[in-house]
């Protein structure tokens, strides 16, 4: 296997080799008038090859060997291998145009300064096969809205507060990992203090009170002093419960509760869930407050809270 670093050095002359090793020497002469390097060689499209190529036949045996020589380069330990296997993990075939988005930019490095119009750069980069541009299409704007998150990250760090009883233990641990993963300052309330944590209550930019659902049938007196002082304080307030719990005794417990933002813990989507989770903390618009959330369906898997 040839290592891709090595290829697109290839001179014109070393062009000239590799298509005479496989019966093209009658096209010697029109590579060179072309200047057709290694370079340029992995950038040829179909198209391109109708101009070097008249004879169809053999304008179709070329484009074989070629699309075999991109999809079996050794594209490791360089700049182009996070490319090559983005194209690889979507299908193996797909590794052909490895070359020709790193050369038109459209590589993982530089996707972030790529435009809305990804169609129209992907053509432009020799993607003529409509069912593999919508597959990368697809791969280049999932990587894009990725790299645009962990850009973000370090500028929305927010530092989070989490309330919960001793039975949410578990629950509120889980939720606090997956907050930490994405970067947020979490810290959870003490079952030591035998009075609600003013100091930790007033640094939190937001406050989340975690319940199970038993927990939501009977909040703990702690947890209740602990939602009345956010309320006091004005903060960010979200609270987070199992998928199954009963909500509707929240409201005789707790005041203002129509200005809580209630997110329903599904295990089977944690991810979406923190995601929700997120847009809060980042005071996104929130669509339901808890007197809507009653007459939510539980049938569709996940509440819509964006």
């Amino acid at each position: 296997m040839m290592k891709y670093s090595e290829i697109i050095q290839w001179s014109v002359e070393e062009v000239v080799i590799w298509l005479c090793k496989r019966g093209f020497d009658s096209l010697s002469q029109a590579f060179m008038d072309q200047d057709i390097n290694g370079d340029t060689l992995l950038q040829l499209t179909e198209r391109d090859l109708s101009v070097l190529v008249k004879n169809g036949i053999q304008r179709k045996r070329l484009w074989r060997d070629l699309r075999i020589l991109m999809r079996n380069i050794d594209y490791s330990d360089c700049f182009a291998s996070e490319t090559g296997l983005m194209l690889a993990n979507i299908s193996p075939d797909l590794v052909e145009y490895t070359h020709k988005l790193v050369t038109a930019g459209l590589d993982s490095d530089n996707i972030e300064n790529v435009g809305d119009d990804v169609d129209t750069s992907l053509r432009l980069a020799g993607v003529e096969n409509l069912t593999h541009l919508l597959k990368i299409k697809d791969a280049l704007e999932r990587l894009k809205l990725q790299k645009e998150k962990e850009r973000m990250r370090p500028l929305i760090l927010n530092n989070v507060y989490i309330i919960n009883d001793s039975s949410s233990r578990t629950f509120a641990s889980l939720v606090e990992i997956y907050l930490q993963l994405r970067g947020h300052h979490v810290t959870r309330n003490s079952f030591s203090l035998l009075e609600a944590d003013h100091e930790s209550i007033m640094e939190a930019d937001t406050v989340i009170v975690v319940l199970q659902k038993e927990s939501c049938e009977e909040i703990d007196d702690l947890v209740l002093d602990e939602i009345e002082l956010v309320q006091k304080f004005d903060k960010n307030l979200v609270m987070v419960v199992e998928e199954t719990a009963n909500i509707s005794q929240l409201g005789d417990d707790i005041e203002n509760m129509e200005d809580v933002k209630v997110i329903r813990w599904i295990h089977d989507y944690q991810e979406a869930a923190v995601d929700k989770i997120e847009n809060h903390i980042h005071h996104a618009p929130y669509c339901k407050s808890f007197k809507h959330l009653r007459s939510v369906s539980m049938d569709s898997g996940i509440d819509s809270c964006f």
